[in-house]
């Protein structure tokens, strides 16, 4: 279902684009990279976690508890979406997907290995403390998946009909907010699914789209820098510039 979503938004985005894409052969050819990566990984993961992880439980599943774990995994996704932005060393991983200097359907597959293997890893940590049955966890995938194929799309839905479906999920231009440059937009609107978490623990933002599409990060935000092999190194570059910037920050605290 999210290779459909994945086409039918392309040529949305193609035909009536919210603002213009300028490097598509170049961002696409990384993200697509990226992707191929995370779908191997995934895909063995997978296999592993469905035949020694999954059995390890054996729950009578009802409906009720079918939906309240649907309901859990949306607030794990929002929690460590969240996690992601606080610590350093995690955004570290999470930079690649942000350094996007522009927002289209690609963008959604542009995480940096290591991202992909932690996010994996603390996943079926989750799911096997929690006994998620394995085909609950397929079905949130697809609904989770192809949803933000639609979120990064270049492809927004008129205003009136965006701030009704704002009210329940998260919607391509609440998520667009989430990839502007400004800090307290991109630390805003972690949901994945449902907005409510965003609104109950003070994180939504509704604001329109600055007339400048400044997407992006402040750093790793030149034309240049879009290469494959740039982005793998973003995670280091950006520790290494975060180090710099705290020492001297405390020489200068200490010099006082």
């Amino acid at each position: 279902m999210a290779y459909y979503v994945l086409i039918i938004m392309l040529v949305l985005e193609h035909v009536k684009p919210y603002h213009p894409i300028l490097h598509h052969k170049q961002r696409w050819f990384v993200n697509f990279l990226l992707f191929f990566f995370s779908t191997g990984f995934i895909w063995l993961g997978k296999v592993f976690v469905t035949a020694y992880i999954a059995p390890l439980w054996q729950l009578n599943y009802t409906l009720a508890l079918l939906i309240a774990q649907f309901v859990m995994l949306d607030v794990y996704h929002y929690a460590v979406h969240r996690l992601f932005h606080h610590y350093k060393i995690l955004w570290a991983t999470h930079v690649v997907h942000h350094s996007d200097i522009e927002v289209d359907v690609t963008t959604e597959y542009r995480h940096h290995p290591f991202e992909v293997v932690l996010n994996f890893t603390l996943f079926a940590i989750f799911s096997w403390a929690f006994a998620i049955q394995t085909e609950l966890i397929a079905l949130y995938a697809t609904c989770a998946v192809s949803l933000s194929i639609w979120h990064h799309s270049n492809f927004l839905l008129p205003r009136v009909l965006d701030q009704v479906l704002a009210n329940v999920i998260i919607t391509p231009r609440l998520h667009h907010l989430h990839h502007v440059s400004q800090r307290r937009l991109t630390d805003s609107n972690y949901g994945m699914i449902f907005s409510i978490w965003d609104r109950l623990f003070n994180t939504f933002s509704d604001e329109q789209m600055p007339t400048q599409h400044d997407y992006g990060l402040n750093y790793f935000n030149k034309p240049d820098q879009i290469n494959i092999l740039f982005v793998l190194k973003q995670p280091v570059k950006y520790l290494r510039q975060h180090n710099k910037h705290r020492n001297r920050l405390s020489k200068k605290i200490d010099s006082v």
